[in-house]
């Protein structure tokens, strides 16, 4: 309509590959180990290039779901900080699972062995194998309008950079809600939003669901 103001969007991205399974949903964590040894400091620094950054695990569900996670995790606390936070987004840690003796006081990154519920501290600069994790609902705090929001969607990352416009070379799009618990999860999310209206869906049906 003439005149009418369009309508401002904040982005919620979902990470666009191949579907798993059709119970998983958005809470679900994607967990890659990586088998070689780092320092704390460079196991983060590729997470963050190659996936989303160190495992976060924020509750008594995830750390269940994390019992195979092996070596450093984002935990982390700065020198003569007694406050322990994780590397994604520098989020203080409300949920914690210390081994009894743990953590040591000179002592300030976080790992944990496979098949084990609690984690140890250690000095960053020990050598540990580490898991990275992917997030796959993006809140993307700008306004946009509904075509605009599509179009930054899937204008990163490309996956194929010889066909751009096919749908399946992107890897993110607008997020589909398909459970209530990704209703759930989104409203969640969308807490972070510095804007008030949410845009959360295709243009057509597709549920989106994550692999490796």
């Amino acid at each position: 309509m003439k005149g009418t103001t369009p309508l401002m969007l904040t982005l919620l991205l979902l990470l666009h590959l191949p579907p798993v399974c059709v119970a998983e949903n958005l809470r679900t964590p994607q967990y890659f180990y990586c088998g070689f040894s780092q320092t704390w400091w460079s196991a983060r620094s590729y997470c963050r290039q190659h996936h989303t950054d160190l495992v976060t695990i924020s509750g008594q569900a995830d750390n269940a779901q994390a019992v195979r996670v092996h070596g450093w995790i984002g935990l982390h606390r700065g020198w003569g900080d007694p406050v322990w936070r994780w590397s994604r987004g520098n989020q203080r840690a409300n949920f914690t699972s210390w081994e009894p003796s743990h953590p040591q006081d000179h002592e300030h990154c976080a790992f944990k062995y496979q098949g084990q519920t609690v984690w140890e501290s250690d000095q960053c600069n020990t050598l540990h194998t580490f898991t990275c994790w992917n997030e796959r609902l993006i809140l993307v705090k700008e306004n946009k309008t509904w075509e605009e929001a599509l179009e930054h969607c899937r204008t990163m990352e490309d996956q194929d950079p010889m066909d751009p416009m096919a749908y399946n070379s992107h890897r993110y799009n607008l997020a589909t809600l398909v459970t209530a618990d990704d209703h759930h999860y989104a409203q969640e999310k969308i807490q972070e939003a510095t804007t008030d209206t949410l845009f959360s869906a295709l243009p057509f049906s597709l549920d989106l669901h994550s692999c490796i």
